[in-house]
């Protein structure tokens, strides 16, 4: 028997988690990793062997976003979309993506313009909490899609995407967003 992990993304380590990921990795015979900087942290903060990490780049970009992409919406949406300024935000809706941070900037925007339209494409823990709060300010410009199996046609029509996440690693939104030609706007 074989133990291979994947790695998705930049760990967050506190010391529980350090102890755990050493304890359960050094008895895997592989970790795949999507990108060096992650492989690199893994090597130093872990102390697995180098050897037993392979980065493999997720091929993120393909032909089939583009053609997703001119997949039809509903003509809601659409009239939304292109009667606003639409910015897209895609990620499950969890302390990551911080998405609290972006809403509580929204209600300030939204008492300078009023042509904005907000769609959040994502499910998660924290819907309740992001739903609350944009009844008890009153923010009716958001829209919540849930899961989308195709994202591409919400993000291809959208005047900006944006990506407040907390930590990404690579982002592939933002990578999928700048390869559908939408101006991004990304926290550090």
């Amino acid at each position: 028997c074989k133990i291979i992990n994947s790695i998705q993304g930049y760990p967050k380590l506190n010391n529980f988690r350090k102890i755990l990921w050493k304890w359960l990795y050094k008895k895997s015979n592989l970790l795949i990793t999507m990108s060096n900087l992650t492989r690199t942290y893994i090597i130093d903060q872990i102390n697995i062997n180098e050897k037993k990490i392979v980065k493999i780049n997720n091929p993120v970009i393909s032909r089939q976003i583009r053609l997703q992409s001119k997949e039809k919406i509903s003509k809601d949406v659409e009239l939304l979309m292109n009667n606003n300024f639409c910015i897209t935000l895609v990620g499950r809706l969890t302390r990551q993506k911080n998405y609290m941070s972006f809403l509580k900037v929204l209600k300030k925007l939204n008492k300078e313009f009023d042509n904005l339209f907000i769609i959040i494409i994502g499910e998660g823990e924290l819907r309740k909490d992001i739903e609350n709060f944009l009844d008890l300010n009153k923010i009716n410009n958001v829209k919540l899609t849930g899961f989308e199996k195709n994202p591409y046609k919400y993000i291809s029509r959208s005047k900006l995407f944006v990506s407040c996440s907390l930590w990404e690693d690579p982002g592939h939104a933002l990578i999928e967003a700048t390869y559908l030609n939408v101006p991004v706007l990304t926290s550090d």
